[in-house]
């Protein structure tokens, strides 16, 4: 039918989707290339897709990385300097921001470690589950990201 899966990709749905894992996909739903198609439609309330939990990574996991908050990097700010302009005088005058960061910048701070430590081994890929491994081989690169981001 002329589906072709990346086969990283497809490895790792094979890991993730095997019955130990308690995972699911539904029938009609088929890889593509690094993503899934209905060939059908799909009735609602009709489970789609589960991965478990522990394959999952949300800025949460991130929040509570150890190294995260050691560094106090929960403590860091985006410190910003705007110029505002008043209509009642010619001034302008600066103001000094200070904010939180986003709880993104610590999710890909945390992806950044957890790619460190598989793709070199000494710092700890030992201890990350191998489908896990898998699963973070299979993260886009820049290049790929340049390749498909509408933005480059």
């Amino acid at each position: 039918n002329g589906v072709t899966v990346d086969p990283a990709v497809l490895k790792l749905m094979q890991r993730i989707l095997a019955p130990r894992s308690m995972a699911h996909s539904h029938q009609d739903l088929i890889p593509s290339g690094r993503t899934q198609w209905a060939i059908r439609e799909i009735p609602a309330n009709e489970l789609v897709l589960k991965i478990p939990r522990e394959y999952l990574i949300w800025d949460l996991d991130a929040l509570r990385d150890e190294w995260i908050q050691e560094q106090s990097l929960l403590d860091a700010r985006l410190t910003t300097t705007m110029t505002t302009t008043t209509t009642t005088t010619t001034s302008e005058e600066s103001v000094l921001s200070s904010k939180p960061l986003e709880s993104y910048v610590f999710l890909a701070i945390h992806l950044v470690r957890l790619l460190q430590r598989v793709r070199d081994p000494p710092l700890g890929a030992l201890r990350i589950d191998p489908v896990m491994q898998v699963y973070l081989r299979v993260l886009p690169t820049f290049p790929d990201f340049q390749r498909f981001h509408p933005i480059f």
